[in-house]
C-alpha cells in the first residue's frame, strides 16, 4: 500500500474495489452479446474440468445423445488442442459461433457422428479463425458443413483428410456450373499449366481429383445434379486423370529411353470406368493397348530398349503414376487384371 502511494491498508483496498468494479463492468459489456446467445439456447459452459450439469442437458435438448463426448471434444478447442483453436482470436469465433453451431449439427440425423467428423475436419486445419468466421456469416454454409457430416461419411472423410478441398465450396459458380468434361478438362488445364516436374505433376492431379470429386459429390447432395449425372462426372474426371498421368509418363520414357519407331498406347477403360458409372470411391479397370513398328528392334534414345521392356515399363510407370501414394495421397487404385474372372481371365 505504501509503496503505491497510499496512507495505509484502507486507502488501498478502497481504491482497489473501485478498479475491480470497473473492470468487471467492462468484461460484462464485452461479453454481453455471448451471454445472450447462450440464454436463447441454454446453458453452454465449457470451462473448467469439469461439465457442466446444465450444459449436458442443453446438449441433450438440442438433440446430442452423448452429451458428454461433445462437451469434452469442446472443452479441448477452448484449450488450444489443434492449430485451428490455439490463437485467441479463433476461440473467441469459435465461441461467438458455438450456440449456432450446435443448433445446427443437433437438427441433423446423426448429431453426435456429424460433430465428430467436424471435429476430425478442425483438427486438420492450420488455422481457424477464417472458417469460423464464414460459418459464423453464412448460416448456409453452416448448414451444408452439418448435411456432409452428418449424411455423406465419404465426402466427411475426404474434407477431414484433405482440408483444402473446402475452398472449393467457396467458389460461387459452384451450384452455377455442371461439372461437364470440358468443364474439368479447362479447370485441369489451367491447374497443371504451373507444374515444374513429374512428382509435381502427379502430386497437383492428386489435389485437383480430390478436390473436384468432393466437389461433384457436394452437387449431388444438395440436389444440383442426380446420380446419373454424378457418375458421367466422376467418370469424365478419371479419364482426364488417367491421360494426363500417360502424357507425364510417356515424357519421361522418352527422356530416359527414346521415342520407339512407330509406338502407339491406347488406355482402355473397363467395368465402371467403361461404363461411365463411376462414383467418388471407386478403383479403375485398365488395359493398355500398344503398336510398333514390326521392323523396329529398339528405342532410339540414350539407352535404347527393345519393344517387350519398353511398354512393359510404360505400363508399370502408368500404373505406379496413378496408384502409388504421395505426399498428397493415391490418385486410384487400379486392376490390369482382365474380366471376367479376375486374374484367371
Amino acid at each position: 500500500a505504501y509503496m503505491m502511494g497510499d496512507d495505509g491498508t484502507a486507502a488501498f483496498s478502497d481504491k482497489l474495489v473501485k478498479v475491480l468494479r470497473s473492470v468487471e463492468k467492462r468484461y460484462a459489456q464485452l461479453f454481453e452479446q455471448e451471454a445472450k446467445l447462450s440464454s436463447e439456447t441454454g446453458n453452454l459452459v465449457f470451462t473448467g474440468q469439469a461439465d457442466d450439469p446444465e450444459t449436458l442437458e442443453t446438449l441433450r435438448k438440442l438433440g446430442f445423445e452423448r452429451p458428454e463426448s461433445v462437451s469434452a471434444t469442446i472443452r479441448a478447442w477452448h484449450y488450444g488442442r489443434y492449430r485451428a483453436t490455439q490463437s485467441v482470436e479463433a476461440r473467441e469465433r469459435l465461441t461467438e459461433l458455438m450456440p449456432d453451431l450446435l443448433r445446427t449439427f443437433g437438427e441433423t440425423t446423426h448429431a453426435d457422428e456429424a460433430f465428430m467428423r467436424f471435429d476430425q475436419f478442425i483438427s486438420g486445419l492450420p488455422a481457424g479463425i477464417q472458417l469460423f468466421s464464414l460459418l459464423s456469416s453464412n448460416p448456409s454454409l453452416l448448414s451444408l458443413i452439418a448435411t456432409i457430416m452428418s449424411a455423406a461419411p465419404k465426402l466427411a472423410g475426404i474434407i477431414a483428410a484433405k482440408p483444402h478441398v473446402f475452398d472449393g465450396m467457396l467458389d460461387p459458380a459452384l451450384m452455377s456450373e455442371l461439372p461437364t468434361r470440358d468443364y474439368l478438362r479447362a479447370r485441369l488445364s489451367s491447374f497443371l499449366s504451373g507444374a515444374q516436374h513429374f512428382e509435381d505433376i502427379l502430386d497437383r492431379l492428386r489435389i485437383f481429383t480430390f478436390e473436384h470429386k468432393f466437389l461433384i459429390g457436394i452437387r449431388m447432395l444438395t440436389g444440383v445434379i442426380d446420380g446419373t449425372t454424378a457418375a458421367g462426372a466422376f467418370t469424365h474426371l478419371a479419364d482426364l486423370a488417367i491421360g494426363e498421368a500417360l502424357a507425364a509418363v510417356v515424357r519421361e520414357l522418352e527422356a530416359a529411353h527414346g521415342v520407339f519407331p512407330g509406338g502407339r498406347v491406347a488406355v482402355m477403360g473397363l467395368g465402371k470406368l467403361g461404363s461411365n458409372e463411376l462414383t467418388a470411391g471407386s478403383d479403375i479397370d485398365l488395359i493398355l493397348l500398344y503398336d510398333h513398328d514390326d521392323e523396329a528392334m529398339e528405342s532410339d534414345g540414350p539407352k535404347p530398349i527393345d519393344a517387350s521392356r519398353y511398354f512393359t515399363r510404360l505400363t508399370q510407370r502408368l500404373i505406379a503414376a496413378l496408384s502409388a501414394p504421395t505426399a498428397e495421397g493415391v490418385l486410384y487404385e487400379v486392376d490390369m487384371r482382365l474380366r471376367p474372372s479376375g486374374n484367371m481371365g
